[in-house]
């Protein structure tokens, strides 16, 4: 029985148990019958969950604490989900646990369950695709470079040969892709903000200023006319394009109203207390505190829809642009007297004054500069693995030696720094499987170190070195104590308080540290209602459509 006979209201709400206007991911089933959707729980955590739309009745998803939601069965009798340790399922409704189907190497972007029970799934902090028998088997790679970054795998119809996704690139700009299996092409359809969701016949796209449907064909694989205003806004996530909308094959749409919600900064104790805002709130990828905390490197959107680099001076809430030549720009970073700033443009890494306009080169090829050493000699920097994933790397800051590894692929690791001594260096790897926190003695040797003990992102030290702090998965604030030069000394982790972001990104970054204070760039505050819409019979075109 579908939707369109067991609900007769042609609108109805249902509310979202502690989301506070976060966006989560939605996946209506293909007959239009259950939602697939997480719920924020008493104790902090997400759980997956499936909702009966006829009745409402809501069921906990085995093996769904802490997991994340990907495509439905073509038959609608299942569904997979990326457990938290890192494993993808599938679970048959009804079934008191879910199956594996193939590990997973990182950032879950997705998986499509195709009609011909195959799985075609995105991971590895979006970089790597892959194709797979929905029973589990030998995973075949789909080809694509290694700068490529996808993520919302969409089914497309009754179609085996390609899938809908959301490309990210470089700059600032979002693509949404046609991605044939066989041989990872991608071809663009349209720009978007965020992850689409498809009908029959259309495209629906999420817009900053409203809910947009473009007429799709499935055959051609391409927009036949341009995307018309159909609705309100909906919750759109700034960090990888998440969003809050789903549609079913026969014309059921639910979606969280929402806006796109700007970042801002905001200073809180070490009991997480608010100390106040600062700045005005922007859209903000990544950003780095100065040495002595006084200013902070900003990479944010530009009205021209790129990125560009502001300096925001802590003290006066007052933020200057950095002059820089054309090109798509990230990652910024201080040197370690705070007189310069590093970045990477296109493919080559910069160094500059903030100020100024005279810049030098410091390398070229595919790298991600995370952190300069206290003595200026060294950086980190992150680049795409041959085998698959992301390594983190150890280089001379005049790029005179050759590059060391901290971790290498097929894992991801990510947010390198080194202790305020020098003698220590931190970093964030999936190689167990899920986020932890790893440390390694700097000169580097063979050995290394776990800190977190479940789970962990974001690893930053205090100014005595003494103090390693870092992000638990439920977006709560850490703290391992860590002797001096002695990582088999660290301690258990401690927890502080909730950091306030929700479950944290582990490609971008969110807090700092300074002092005896966090600088934190949180989401500004959302009043929408956190409830979930459902429209049965919905059409861009049909007369008495309750949105407009």
């Amino acid at each position: 029985m579908s939707l369109a006979t067991a609900m007769p209201s042609l609108r109805a709400e249902f509310p979202m148990p502690m989301t506070s206007g976060t966006p989560v991911r939605l996946v209506l089933s293909p007959d239009g019958c259950h939602l697939l959707t997480s719920e924020r729980t008493s104790d902090g955590q997400f759980q997956l969950v499936v909702r009966e739309l006829a009745t409402g009745v809501v069921t906990p998803v085995p093996d769904g604490a802490g997991a994340q939601a990907g495509g439905w069965s073509p038959r609608s009798d299942g569904f997979l989900i990326a457990t938290r340790d890192n494993q993808l399922r599938r679970y048959m409704l009804g079934d008191r646990a879910a199956s594996p189907v193939t590990s997973l190497a990182g950032s879950f972007g997705g998986a499509a369950w195709l009609a011909d029970d195959t799985v075609a799934f995105s991971n590895g902090a979006y970089r790597t695709l892959g194709h797979v028998a929905v029973t589990g088997g030998t995973v075949t790679p789909i080809a694509t470079a290694p700068e490529v970054l996808v993520t919302g795998l969409t089914r497309i119809g009754q179609r085996t040969d390609y899938v809908l996704a959301l490309r990210l690139v470089g700059g600032g700009d979002r693509q949404i892709v046609t991605v044939r299996l066989a041989d990872g092409q991608l071809t663009r359809v349209t720009s978007a903000v965020a992850v689409p969701a498809l009908t029959p016949t259309h495209l629906l796209l999420a817009q900053a200023n409203g809910l947009f449907a473009a007429p799709f064909d499935t055959e051609t694989l391409a927009l036949t006319g341009d995307p018309v205003a159909v609705g309100e806004a909906v919750a759109i996530g700034l960090n990888g394009g998440l969003v809050s909308l789903s549609a079913s094959d026969n014309g059921v749409l639910a979606y969280r109203p929402g806006r796109l919600r700007e970042l801002q900064f905001e200073w809180l104790d070490r009991q997480g207390r608010s100390l106040g805002a600062v700045g005005e709130g922007g859209f903000t990828s990544s950003f780095a505190l100065s040495p002595d905390g006084s200013r902070v490197i900003v990479r944010h959107a530009t009205a021209a829809g790129g990125f560009g680099l502001r300096v925001l001076d802590l003290a006066r809430g007052i933020s200057s642009s950095v002059d820089l030549p054309p090109g798509a720009v990230s990652d910024p970073i201080w040197n370690e007297d705070g007189t310069r700033i590093l970045y990477r443009l296109g493919d080559t890494l910069q160094r500059q004054s903030p100020l100024g306009t005279a810049r030098e080169q410091v390398g070229t090829g595919i790298a991600y500069p995370d952190a300069v050493s206290p003595d200026g000699r060294w950086l980190i920097v992150g680049k795409p693995a041959p085998q698959g994933g992301f390594s983190l790397l150890v280089m001379a800051a005049d790029g005179r030696s050759a590059p060391q590894a901290i971790a290498a692929g097929p894992f991801n690791a990510d947010e390198g720094s080194f202790s305020p001594d020098g003698r220590l260096v931190s970093y964030q790897s999936n190689q167990s499987g899920r986020p932890e926190i790893y440390l390694a003695r700097f000169p580097l040797t063979d050995e290394r170190w776990q800190a977190s003990a479940d789970g962990g992102v974001q690893a930053r030290w205090s100014v005595d070195g003494r103090g390693l702090h870092f992000v638990s998965m439920s977006g709560r604030m850490m703290r391992v104590t860590v002797p001096a030069g002695a990582p088999e000394q660290a301690q258990r982790p401690e927890e502080l308080f909730d950091l306030g972001i929700g479950p944290p990104s582990t490609i971008a970054e969110q807090y700092a540290l300074s002092g005896d204070r966090v600088l934190a760039l949180r989401p500004t505050a959302d009043t929408t209602p956190a409830a979930i819409v459902v429209i049965n019979n919905w059409s861009p075109t049909a007369p008495g459509t309750p949105i407009k």
